[in-house]
């Protein structure tokens, strides 16, 4: 098989790899476009308003996300609470250990002293 055969063998799947990459190199600069352009227009109409803008996805095409600053503290505020009640339970469950290693370490005391001191 001659290196042109081997080419031309090849060349369906050659092109079928490029068309995938040309597609999306295609798709990539339609998306960040287009997110900037409506950005942009949102930024003209919500102009000094408490309302922002984000993206679920990053890389993809999807509808924007419009939150509110009082979203953004009501949610600050929710996952701060439930981090603070996290924080209490595993400050109790941790009191609790080292009330039981104080005990433990109290009863290890008296069996050395017990043991060592018996013959006193």
């Amino acid at each position: 098989m001659t290196s042109l055969e081997f080419f031309n063998d090849l060349a369906p799947q050659i092109a079928k790899i490029q068309g995938y990459f040309r597609g999306y190199l295609l798709r990539k600069k339609y998306v960040t476009s287009i997110r900037q352009e409506f950005q942009k227009i949102f930024e003209e109409i919500e102009n000094g308003s408490s309302v922002s803008l984000s993206w679920k996805r990053k890389k993809e095409l999807c509808k924007p996300i419009f939150t509110t600053e009082s979203n953004l503290e009501t949610k600050k505020n929710k996952n701060r609470n439930d981090n603070e009640v996290l924080i209490d339970k595993y400050k109790s469950e941790i009191e609790e250990l080292e009330v039981q290693i104080r005990k433990r370490k109290e009863i290890l005391k008296q069996q050395f002293i017990n043991e060592n001191f018996k013959q006193f």
